[in-house]
């Protein structure tokens, strides 16, 4: 698409990278959340795309996300599935572990990968970037290191909060509460990791 991948925009080559502001980064979610919508909804049979990241969501001239690349994807399992259509597919850094562990492919696969773009949109950070140092490898470590566990769980319930309005949003087509929970969330965060204190701090790309 004529704006390149998320990825490009995030930490992609110099020439491709650009600042996104917070506006910019809400349409970007709320339009790879609608794709996601659509395939976990797909009339029939459950789509799952299996290989959920920011280099596979485009921005389109509006800079609205849009999931692409459906190589990986399957039919969510049905009794009867063989075992080697259910083979592990995704990229390092984006992998469900549980899907990984237990070979058990559902919706939740997906919905972890996203999970880790909305990290990387907040953060501006790479899932997983071995020129760091060890313990920063991999973006999602990172995030839960530096939260108390009761950030940890207020950040999940307001992200749990921010996605259920999404899901409300997609099917009312109604934008402006996502807007406003989004910028709440995200100005929360940014405050939290962009001051001083015993952890070290952040500020999003």
């Amino acid at each position: 698409m004529s704006n390149g991948s998320l990825q490009d925009r995030l930490y992609g080559e110099a020439s491709k990278r650009k600042v996104l502001d917070w506006p910019t980064r809400i349409s970007v979610c709320i339009g790879a959340a609608k794709g996601l919508v659509y395939l976990h909804n797909f009339a029939g049979r459950c789509i799952i795309h299996r290989d959920v990241k920011s280099s596979n969501i485009l921005l389109d001239q509006s800079m609205c996300g849009k999931v692409a690349d459906f190589g990986f994807s399957k039919y969510a399992p049905q009794e009867g599935d063989s075992v080697a259509s259910m083979e592990v597919r995704g990229t390092a850094g984006y992998l469900d572990p549980e899907y990984y562990s237990t070979q058990v492919l559902s919706t939740k696969s997906d919905v972890f990968s996203f999970g880790v773009v909305l990290l990387e949109i907040v953060t501006g950070r790479e899932p997983l970037d071995v020129q760091r140092p060890r313990s920063e490898w991999s973006l999602v470590e990172w995030a839960s290191f530096h939260c108390t566990p009761s950030e940890t769980m207020h950040f999940h319930l307001q992200l749990l909060l921010v996605l259920v309005t999404v899901h409300s949003t997609i099917v009312r087509g109604k934008q402006r509460t996502v807007n406003l929970q989004w910028s709440l969330l995200l100005r929360r965060q940014s405050h939290t990791y962009g001051t001083s204190g015993s952890r070290r701090s952040w500020t999003p790309a």
